[in-house]
């Protein structure tokens, strides 16, 4: 699973810069959701939408909500 720590360093640097508690991502192409995971640190309203019927099912069998 992909966390923080495992993302590239400029994503680290605009995550740290500009995303801020409240704040809400809307993830195009998510796949299966694993970036919801490294926002957690930051108390990020996450939403994912992706056309791949697979990676969907795949990320409700994972994340349960």
């Amino acid at each position: 699973m992909l966390s923080f720590k495992d993302l590239y360093k400029s994503e680290k640097y605009i995550f740290k810069k500009f995303l801020k508690k409240d704040y809400s991502v809307l993830d195009v192409g998510c796949l299966f959701g694993s970036l919801s995971l490294s926002l957690k640190k930051f108390k990020v309203k996450y939403s994912g939408l992706d056309n791949d019927k697979n990676a969907i099912r795949y990320g409700k069998k994972i994340f349960k909500n």
